[in-house]
């Protein structure tokens, strides 16, 4: 209800999407958690990919300094300063080599991130899961039954109501699919859950829930464009970037 009553909600046809790129990490049929930044699917925690980052602060030393062109080189963009604090999303390789400059005091990781936030899915106080601590969930497959009740009907509305075009309604605690008192739903189609390997900097099914498979339109195979969005003109273009494969 906050948003409906704070934002204009617009649901776009099918060929004007927004395309984003995100890792797949749990397919049909998997039961997804997210515990202390690390997914598990299926209860067995997932392998960190090199290119997996979290947000850290990094302390420098009093009179120290960590240019920026030192991140560049890095490939490490988007970089805040307060004072003699630095806030940057590092790999672990990264956050490893940074560690051994001696301009650091410390670096830190950022809790904020283990805070409820209406914002993410499903967008109901019964769930209060955070970035670094979400689920379980259940991926739905086609063909699976799942019990419903108005407790977990959140999890799936979307589903029920919107990607498989069925009239839902609940009345006075009893869920209703096409005007039909139900307990339970079969899905129609087998869906997904993409997260960004930027883990706490990336809007993805943590926040739009499950990826139905006739929204999947292919795989990346190369960066043929990348730009810093803080810089201006041809010095926003991130050279050494481009051209690479995913």
């Amino acid at each position: 209800q906050r948003v409906w009553n704070s934002y204009d909600i617009v649901v776009r046809p099918v060929d004007k999407r927004d395309n984003y790129i995100k890792r797949c990490v749990a397919i049909p049929g998997d039961t997804l958690q997210i515990i202390n930044k690390r997914v598990h699917t299926n209860g067995k925690p997932q392998k960190e990919y090199p290119g997996i980052q979290y947000s850290y602060y990094i302390f420098l030393n009093d009179g120290q300094n960590i240019t920026n062109k030192v991140f560049e080189r890095m490939n490490i963009y988007d970089i805040q300063r307060s004072g003699n604090i630095i806030h940057a999303y590092l790999t672990n390789d990264e956050l490893n080599k940074i560690r051994e400059f001696k301009s650091v005091k410390d670096i830190v990781g950022n809790n904020g991130f283990d805070t409820y936030s209406p914002d993410f899915f499903p967008n109901d106080t019964n769930y209060k899961w955070t970035l670094n601590n979400f689920g379980p969930l259940y991926v739905p497959a086609k063909g699976a039954t799942l019990k419903l009740s108005p407790k977990n009907l959140c999890l799936y509305e979307r589903i029920i109501s919107y990607y498989e075009n069925n009239k839902l309604e609940v009345k006075d605690g009893v869920i209703y699919i096409n005007d039909k008192p139900v307990e339970e739903y079969t899905f129609k189609m087998d869906y997904y859950w993409m997260m960004g390997d930027n883990r706490h900097s990336s809007l993805d099914s943590r926040f739009w829930g499950f990826v139905p498979e006739d929204h999947i339109v292919g795989k990346p195979k190369f960066i043929w464009l990348s730009l810093d969005k803080n810089k201006k003109f041809i010095s926003r273009v991130r050279w050494n970037r481009m051209f690479k494969g995913v």
